[in-house]
């Protein structure tokens, strides 16, 4: 029984890791375009776009691509 327990705790904190890491990315990006200008209501149909797997340069890169669309 304790490891089960111990095993679903491990789990546990490893999502919780995973989700709050994924959330840092989107705010990270977020942040920067806001730092060069842009108002967050533009900024929402395009963070839903972006690939956050890609470093925040590769992000931001893309990001301006589909602003200057």
């Amino acid at each position: 029984m304790k490891k089960v327990f111990k095993f679903f705790s491990v789990v546990f904190l490893f999502v919780i890791a995973f989700m709050l890491g994924v959330l840092y990315k989107e705010n990270e990006l977020k942040d920067v375009l806001i730092g060069l200008g842009y108002k967050e209501k533009e900024l929402k149909p395009v963070l839903a776009k972006v690939d956050t797997s890609l470093p925040i340069e590769g992000q931001v890169k893309d990001a301006l691509k589909l602003l200057l669309r």
